[in-house]
């Protein structure tokens, strides 16, 4: 078996192997170690992060030092090795990147980066970069003779994999949740390996994150068997007008590759066998975009005629619930309001409904708890619970709630009230306080004098009436007992903070804690910049209000502001949370397809200011 080995083995690789053992010991004591650091590009903005590459010479493992910038955030995000060997002398390196995320535009200039290895502590060269407000753009020219991506691979026959989007309606009104079905296909004939979900084309929509398990099943078409992945999705259309919505999805299709046949003397060719074909045959991934036909989809704004007052946005099918508990109350006892909606609909925008008069009932703001419905017929349940305190003990019943919704079914405003529940409250208002005099003694010494109602202290005792103890010497202050004891205490708190500044300052080098301070400090810039947002337009404020709590929670997380979506927010957050509520607004508006009332945004406004201290 060896000799057979040693003779179908090309010349051309015994030839490497021999140089490899033969002049690799040589050429790797000659490698000298060198350290550099490249920034690419030296100019980006505060919602793109850019690229630092940490390359050290010699396939050290290093330890790398970050320094401290005001203003920037360094993100590690791994490392990579090379090799090479050129005629007998080789040479290798490993670079470390990081990613470089910029809190505030301005110039900044990063300190040599201290990298340790086993031989030596080397030190980079200091790097200069720009950051501004809005990421840089090229020229129209430019942008249009870009080349294309290397690698890039026409899209392929759909007979081999297509992808079926099919809505349960092409025409839809602003806000309008639109059920989905998403159908990938694929020939049984040809290997495939998914590298993402499919992502929705299409300017003006938004889709539902998609589940990483679709149902599976088999489906003959043309004669052909494919493997079918399905995905149950809601579309949401967010501006007006006719727009075209298709699908893309990135999978890898398994090609079979041969590599050129070994020539061997006296073989006079290639090996001719069958046996050599499937040995030396290799099989590479090729990228390609599986896609969808384009669907025109036309959406409609709402109709401002018959509007209600009571509408916020609420669009779909409704009922509503209410009861309270308790309703036999005494004066200033709470009562908590339950109300119920159920349907089907865009949840995400639906608000609690509103008492039609709250004259005597202080109210508070009320908690929602959001039930999905299931495929036994149960629909989607929202609940409100929500704090009342009866002011007026005249008041005899709680008023009803009212909820406004549009219906696309009968494309017409529907608003709902509740029926009024009856309480009863108990008691009486309390009786005036009564002021009462102290009686005197026969037996007294002294007597309070009456207190004059003109004095700004009325009805004060004077502090003393008769002379305290006198003594005939005075002993100094430095000699007294207290005083030393006083003096002995104050040089052991000295002790003790001098010892506790020593050890904040080396905890100060821990990066966790360097971390904690940063997120801290951002904290407290988001806080005072929220309380400043009031002032300003709707579109301001949102903006405003976006990239502040955005650059918090990428903090927070551990990524860039940039990469941080309404969906993200809302996979971490949930669907109800003031922040997720926020970037729901914020992508609502940047089309022009909902307004954002002052009320709401007063409110959503004061939420999320009483939980940002909260966020983790």
């Amino acid at each position: 078996m060896m000799r057979f080995f040693f003779k179908t083995l090309p010349l051309y690789s015994l030839i490497s192997i021999l140089s490899l053992l033969l002049f690799q010991p040589t050429a790797l004591r000659a490698e000298e170690s060198t350290v550099s650091a490249v920034l690419t590009p030296e100019t980006f903005s505060t919602q793109q992060p850019s690229r630092l590459a940490i390359t050290i010479a010699g396939r050290q493992d290093a330890q790398i030092t970050m320094p401290e910038v005001e203003g920037l955030i360094f993100h590690r995000r791994g490392q990579s090795s090379q090799f090479q060997m050129i005629n007998g002398t080789s040479s290798s390196s490993v670079t470390y990147t990081y990613l470089v995320q910029a809190t505030e535009p301005g110039t900044y200039t990063i300190p040599p980066i201290t990298v340790s290895t086993k031989s030596a502590t080397q030190r980079t060269q200091p790097i200069s970069c720009t950051v501004t407000d809005t990421p840089p753009t090229l020229p129209q020219n430019q942008r249009s003779q870009a080349p294309p991506a290397s690698g890039a691979v026409a899209e392929p026959d759909e007979a081999v994999a297509f992808i079926s989007l099919i809505p349960e309606k092409e025409r839809s009104y602003v806000g309008e949740l639109i059920p989905t079905t998403i159908k990938a296909y694929f020939y049984q004939g040809v290997k495939f390996k998914f590298n993402a979900l499919p992502v929705l084309k299409g300017d003006g929509f938004l889709m539902d994150a998609l589940g990483n398990e679709p149902r599976q099943h088999q489906e003959s078409r043309d004669g052909k068997q494919y493997l079918v992945l399905v995905w149950d999705t809601v579309l949401t259309g967010i501006k007006e007008g006719q727009t075209e919505v298709t699908m893309e999805m990135d999978v890898s299709m398994l090609v079979r590759s041969r590599q050129q046949k070994p020539r061997l003397p006296g073989f006079g060719g290639g090996l001719q066998d069958d046996f050599f074909d499937d040995f030396f045959g290799t099989y590479e991934n090729q990228p390609i975009k599986v896609t969808a036909s384009p669907i025109s989809m036309k959406v409609i704004g709402l109709p401002e005629e018959g509007r209600p007052d009571s509408f916020s946005g609420a669009i779909g099918t409704f009922h509503l619930a209410v009861e309270a508990q308790p309703t036999a109350i005494a004066p200033g006892d709470p009562v908590t309001l339950t109300m119920s909606l159920s349907g089907n609909g865009n949840f995400d925008n639906v608000s609690a409904p509103l008492l039609s008069d709250t004259e005597g009932i202080k109210t508070y703001t009320p908690n929602s708890s959001f039930y999905p419905g299931n495929q036994e017929g149960e629909k989607d349940r929202k609940v409100f619970e929500q704090a009342l305190v009866i002011t007026d003990a005249k008041i005899q019943q709680i008023p009803p709630a009212v909820f406004s919704y549009f219906d696309p079914l009968r494309e017409q405003y529907q608003t709902l009230f509740s029926d009024p529940i009856q309480i009863q409250v108990s008691g009486t208002t309390p009786a005036a306080s009564q002021t009462t005099t102290p009686n005197t003694s026969p037996g007294q010494d002294r007597e309070t004098p009456p207190s004059d109602p003109g004095l700004p202290f009325a009805g004060l005792a004077p502090v003393k009436l008769t002379a305290g103890q006198f003594t005939s010497t005075i002993r100094p202050l430095f000699k007294k007992p207290l005083f030393l004891f006083t003096a002995a205490l104050l040089l052991v708190a000295t002790a003790g903070v001098t010892g506790y500044r020593v050890r904040s300052h080396f905890l100060a080098r821990n990066p966790e804690i360097v971390r904690l301070k940063r997120i801290e400090r951002q904290r407290a810039s988001c806080i005072r910049s929220f309380g400043d947002l009031t002032s300003l337009d709707q579109a301001a404020y949102l903006s405003s209000a976006q990239q502040q709590t955005r650059n918090l929670l990428a903090l927070l997380w551990g990524c860039e502001a940039a990469s941080i979506t309404t969906a993200d927010v809302k996979n971490r957050l949930g669907g109800d949370h003031p922040v997720t509520r926020l970037f729901i607004h914020c992508d609502n508006a940047s089309y022009g397809a909902s307004e954002l009332k002052e009320a709401e945004r007063d409110r959503l406004h004061k939420e999320i200011s009483e939980i940002l201290g909260e966020l983790t």
